[in-house]
């Protein structure tokens, strides 16, 4: 039996707040990611969806693996997979829902 996956630290650099937007189906979607590492249980992240109404996804899973950021909500079957740009202090990546992919590049809240 396969143990399941289970988040991973992430790097300071990502700690935070994050801010980005992305469309679908005409809608614009404001989006605010929240992640904190929380001692050996690894990261956690707080993930909301503002649209028509605000939608604070229920996260269960965060890993980093070098650049790589992976968040999951297997409840909602919503996830996020981006690649942190430390230059640029950005994180690039896709909103992935009900198998539509969509860009969403996430910036440092000020």
């Amino acid at each position: 039996m396969e143990a399941l996956p289970r988040s991973t630290s992430i790097s300071k650099e990502l700690e935070g707040e994050w801010k980005g937007e992305y469309e679908l189906f005409g809608s614009q979607r404001h989006v605010s990611v929240k992640l904190v590492n929380r001692a050996t249980d690894g990261a956690a992240a707080e993930f909301v969806v503002v649209g028509k109404k605000t939608t604070k996804l229920p996260v269960d899973l965060v890993t980093q693996d070098g650049d790589l950021l992976t968040i999951d909500s297997h409840e909602t079957g919503i996830s996020y997979e981006g690649h942190f740009n430390k230059d640029a202090n950005e994180i690039k990546g896709i909103f992935i829902q009900a198998g539509i992919e969509l860009p969403l590049v996430l910036q440092r809240a000020k």
